[in-house]
């Protein structure tokens, strides 16, 4: 009963709720750019035609991102066009991406409009230049220039999702030191 009790107090309240909310959505895309991160910090790592092959071996671990199979299944496409990719981009979810990005959609709402307008618009442009990126790389003409567009490409991401897990960790500290203020 009085673990019932304590689950109960964690959301008896819209304040309380809110922030549980921004908890969940902070957590998943930390743990999103934090796996990304690693995909792109093991992709700059690739220098020749032996480590590209030998990095495909091992891209099977990072299925866990929603960027990174998005991005898969874009590279299966036979011709690129705005269906084609709407369909990759769509088969690429599960039920739990789609339950995320719906509450990432609440919190959005309900957000600090400059915190929102800043996070949605970062994260079109990571994934615009991303698709950019993949689709000049796609018509490479040998696969040295291929792991050269490879290599920008992940050492720009990789920046990218530096900074996005910077600012994640930022607003989750403070937002953990306002719950903890009006506690107390």
């Amino acid at each position: 009963m009085k673990l019932y009790r304590l689950i109960d107090s964690l959301w008896n309240s819209f304040e309380k709720r809110r922030r549980i909310l921004s908890l969940f959505v902070f957590l998943y895309w930390f743990l999103q750019y934090v796996l990304q991160a690693l995909f792109f910090l093991s992709l700059v790592q690739v220098h020749d035609y032996h480590s590209l092959f030998a990095f495909m071996k091992d891209m099977d671990a990072y299925t866990g991102s929603i960027l990174i199979r998005i991005a898969y299944r874009f590279i299966t496409i036979p011709t690129v066009s705005i269906t084609s990719f709407l369909s990759s981009l769509w088969n690429a979810m599960s039920f739990f991406d789609l339950l995320f990005i719906l509450l990432t959609i609440l919190w959005l709402l309900q957000a600090n409009k400059k915190k929102a307008g800043l996070f949605t618009g970062g994260n079109v442009l990571m994934l615009i230049v991303l698709f950019i990126g993949l689709m000049i790389g796609m018509r490479a003409d040998s696969i040295q220039s291929l792991i050269q567009c490879l290599h920008v490409l992940s050492l720009w991401s990789l920046v990218a999702h530096i900074v996005f897990i910077v600012i994640l960790m930022f607003n989750l500290v403070q937002n953990c030191l306002k719950w903890v203020k009006t506690k107390a």
